[in-house]
């Protein structure tokens, strides 16, 4: 128990999943969270009489890191089917569980039910104790990957199709190959295997990029993005809460010798990049350096009263650009917190954050990415007016 104890110190508060094994090796209890660290310590401070039971014949701990609480589900529930431990018996039985279902057709059917519910062929995964967060998780799978789930293939596109979750193979928009490629890509996710996916999106992404097919890669890559951010708050408890709950926005200026100098405004809600609210700005006054830029750009972006306020703005560079940006937010009498990232001299030193906010190591890498993307779309835009600038200039000549 000791032992025990003193690996909880040692433990991150990053999604995974946890075993307990008894003295012959044997696994004893599988679980997931959000926070390993905050969930396996909340056993030792109070347990009750089936858990105390449990840690007393417990004498080895170990842990798996998971990219997401999505992810940390899935994969507990596959472990959990695999091991079948002991103290994880009511998962087993419990009727009252649900499965993620897919059926045998040319356009596979994916829904959540009871194995009870179930009177055709089918292939599932579970079973999960919550209807809801099963629920909720499918919901967000089937924006990366989206697949059919009525009962019935209809008429023409329904609701769901709208909503991007559905390609309506009714109204023959995908053909049966690529819609098996996005039922076998969630069924990866669902055995707990992103990791392996990502590795073959990448791949897929390389060669339509060597293939010149940019459409497709650019579609790979979001999908790629998504996957590695996915973010939820109601797949979340109040152990596992984070600073992704809302909507953060990240800037990026970006310039050639004070020149052209553009600014980029990307957003993230609701566990993905909203590429239909990113904005672009050119800026007007190159006086100032890098923070004045910054300045007028948040500036601008706090004029549009009818945009979404964000949770979080996050800003690439170090002290002075967290300093600009909060003088701005409060010139506009508001409350937002501020991250500011930036990129060390030392590769392996990696990104250094400078923020108020207590960040968890998970934050720091999503928010890293986000900043990336923000680099990427004001660079994209600062080389379009760069082209057009060399393009004027060799008509005037």
């Amino acid at each position: 128990m000791i032992n025990l104890k003193e690996k909880i110190k040692k433990l991150p508060k990053s999604s995974g999943v946890y075993f307990f094994y008894d003295k012959k090796g044997r696994v004893l209890y599988i679980g997931s969270s959000g926070s390993l660290k905050n969930r396996i310590s909340s056993y030792w401070r109070n347990p009750d009489p089936k858990i105390n039971i449990m840690l007393t014949e417990a004498k080895e701990l170990k842990y798996r890191k998971t990219n997401s609480v999505l992810e940390a589900i899935f994969l507990e529930a596959e472990l959990i089917k695999k091991y079948q431990p002991k103290y994880n018996t009511k998962l087993k039985d419990d009727k009252s569980f649900v499965i993620i279902a897919f059926s045998k057709e040319e356009f596979s059917r994916v829904w959540v039910t009871r194995l009870s519910e179930v009177s055709q062929p089918i292939d599932f995964f579970g079973p999960y104790p919550s209807a809801r967060l099963a629920r909720r998780a499918l919901d967000i799978l089937r924006k990366i990957f989206p697949v059919r789930i009525c009962k019935n293939i209809p008429r023409r596109p329904c609701l769901e199709y709208y909503l991007k979750r559905c390609p309506a193979p009714c109204q023959k928009k995908i053909s049966p190959a690529s819609y098996q490629k996005n039922i076998n890509h969630l069924k990866l996710i669902l055995k707990g295997k992103t990791d392996l996916l990502l590795v073959k999106l990448r791949k897929e992404m390389k060669t339509a990029s060597r293939k010149l097919d940019f459409e497709k890669a650019l579609l790979l890559r979001n999908k790629i993005f998504a996957l590695e951010h996915i973010k939820d708050i109601s797949l979340l408890t109040k152990e596992t809460a984070t600073i992704f709950q809302g909507r953060i926005e990240a800037y990026d200026i970006s310039n050639f010798g004070g020149k052209l100098a553009t600014g980029s405004m990307v957003v993230f809600e609701d566990g993905e990049l909203r590429s239909e609210e990113y904005r672009k700005f050119k800026i007007k006054n190159l006086k100032g350096g890098d923070t004045g830029m910054l300045r007028e750009v948040l500036e601008r972006r706090f004029l549009h009263k009818e945009w979404n306020l964000p949770c979080l703005i996050l800003v690439d560079g170090g002290k002075a650009q967290l300093g600009t940006a909060k003088a701005v937010i409060k010139k506009y009498r508001l409350k937002i917190p501020v991250v500011a990232i930036a990129k060390s001299k030392k590769k392996k030193m990696g990104d250094k954050f400078y923020t108020d906010l207590k960040l968890l190591p998970e934050d720091k890498k999503n928010l890293s990415c986000l900043r990336d993307e923000a680099h990427r779309f004001a660079l994209s835009y600062h080389r379009l007016l760069r082209e057009k600038f060399l393009f004027s200039k060799a008509k005037e000549n």
